[in-house]
């Protein structure tokens, strides 16, 4: 690392630490700027005859604030603190304003991510010597299953869930995320478990950083006497209502009269302005688009329905 001021090179001399100690001119070999530190990086003496802004730890240093910027979070010499929290929290320990245990002897963290022992030291032992410091670091989750389209990301999880609900007479849905990976749009989905009545998309929201563009859902089963249903029958104590094998192949749609509100399938993808995707029990696949949409839920001249056959 060097530094160039109006034409003269400067070299950075560093400590076994990585702190600058020496800037010296390679044109005549003098040296430039003087620095030694505290324990913790404050500045102890300084002679700078070149302004530099790395110090301490090598890294940038603010000249109107002493502040030490690591990258991912800020550091002041003064008292030994960071300013930030942790990137990684509280999997590298529940003190989230701390640094590699406090032991810089036999640790190392160079991102700040994730530590690692000094080869020599006795860093392999660090659950046994800081065990109310030890977090366990959780498996990074993986990616979700990505696809080039919305409706390619709904198929696929309708052929992946529709038999299951089918099997079970319990209705599934979720939401297809939109989201941008490497500069290209790419769109996945969420699930979440209803019942014989219905299912709450909101259960699976899409994740950070992701958007909804459109619903899935599917219809459960034909059979009038699963046990999904009889049991619901049981638990509420009446014979719930049975929608036909026609019915069931269709988004649904009715008016609540006690709440005066249009319910179902379509009013709901009406008042979220969303389109919504159907897997049937006989294995087919719709698509409502609620076009304009209405906040009441009640149609409008643009909507359509596409049926797109058997879920392939």
């Amino acid at each position: 690392m060097a530094l160039e001021k109006d034409g003269v090179v400067f070299n950075y001399i560093a400590d076994g630490n990585k702190n600058i100690t020496q800037l010296i001119n390679l044109t005549t070999g003098e040296i430039a700027n003087k620095y030694d530190y505290s324990p913790f990086g404050q500045l102890a003496k300084t002679d700078e005859n070149v302004e530099n802004v790395f110090k301490f730890s090598s890294e940038y240093a603010e000249k109107e604030t002493g502040l030490v910027y690591y990258n991912y979070r800020y550091y002041n010499p003064v008292n030994g603190k960071w300013l930030n929290r942790d990137p990684i929290e509280e999997y590298g320990a529940w003190n989230i304003y701390n640094f590699i245990y406090n032991d810089s002897i036999n640790y190392i963290d160079i991102l700040g991510l994730s530590f690692h022992g000094i080869i020599g030291s006795n860093s392999r032992n660090h659950k046994e010597n800081y065990p109310h410091y030890y977090v366990p670091r959780k498996p990074k989750p993986k990616d979700p299953d990505y696809s080039d389209s919305e409706i390619d990301a709904a198929r696929k999880r309708g052929k992946e869930m529709n038999p299951k609900s089918i099997k079970e007479d319990i209705e599934y849905c979720g939401y297809v995320c939109k989201k941008c990976v490497k500069g290209k749009y790419k769109y996945f989905t969420t699930v979440t478990k209803g019942d014989v009545q219905g299912c709450d998309p909101t259960n699976a929201p899409c994740p950070s950083g992701s958007k909804p563009t459109a619903i899935w859902h599917t219809h459960g089963s034909n059979d009038p006497n699963s046990k999904a249903k009889t049991d619901f029958d049981k638990a509420w104590g009446f014979r719930m209502k049975r929608n036909t094998p026609e019915e069931n192949e269709e988004f649904s749609e009715d008016y609540d009269e006690d709440t005066e509100k249009n319910i179902g399938d379509k009013p709901y993808s009406r008042k979220n302005r969303m389109p919504n995707y159907l897997f049937t029990p006989q294995g087919n696949m719709k698509k409502f688009d609620p076009g304009s949409g209405s906040d009441d839920g009640s149609p409008v001249d643009d909507e359509s329905v596409t049926d797109y056959g058997p879920i392939k």
